[in-house]
């Protein structure tokens, strides 16, 4: 878990928070394309207030954690972390009708929601509350294209244009209310397909 304000808040959290995740997985696709790993992660950004607690461990030790309403929010988004492959086992696809082949290689992306608000995320994750942040700090533009909405916004360092792409509301576990998650991207870069199991 990264936090951004603790130490004093700026205007630049969130977007140092999408900059931040986007450089991670862009590290985690060069060391797949290197054969150096074969790991993926899903990850998350969710923003809102929360506490600082420390604890002391000895003499010269603090650790210091965060807590709160939004820390849960944004850990279930992490612990969601579902892939494609958890939602099929091998024995769904033996004698799979085509019809149903071809729905779930259409979903096969690396963040989505399914019709039971079920998130599947190998992506970037960001929360409806993260995206209402950045389209007050950025000059966002409607995202063309995306089935379900979102926003496109030229990022000076990164020196691309970001995508925020609706992809649906999902349900957990108590929570009160669904989550609208966003697709964090860059422009004319394809999202990375979800691992499906072999057919």
């Amino acid at each position: 878990m990264i936090t951004f304000g603790a130490a004093g808040l700026t205007r630049q959290d969130e977007l140092n928070a999408l900059r931040t995740a986007l450089t991670l997985q862009a590290m985690m696709r060069r060391l797949r394309a290197s054969g150096r790993t074969n790991f993926e992660m899903g990850i998350s950004v969710h923003t809102g207030r929360a506490q600082v607690a420390h604890f002391i461990v000895d003499d010269r030790t603090m650790d210091h954690t965060i807590i709160g309403r939004n820390v849960n929010i944004a850990g279930r988004l992490s612990g969601s972390g579902k892939t494609q492959a958890t939602a099929f086992d091998d024995e769904g696809w033996i004698g799979a009708t085509p019809a149903k082949a071809e729905k779930v290689a259409a979903a096969a992306r690396d963040v989505w929601v399914d019709e039971e608000g079920t998130l599947y995320n190998t992506g970037i994750v960001v929360s409806q509350d993260t995206v209402e942040e950045v389209v007050k700090l950025m000059d966002c533009q409607p995202l063309a294209g995306a089935s379900g909405g979102g926003h496109r916004f030229f990022d000076d360092q990164l020196r691309k244009n970001v995508l925020l792409e609706y992809v649906g509301d999902a349900k957990f576990k108590g929570i009160g209310r669904s989550i609208a998650i966003y697709r964090l991207g860059l422009e004319g870069e394809p999202p990375a397909p979800s691992p499906r199991p072999p057919r």
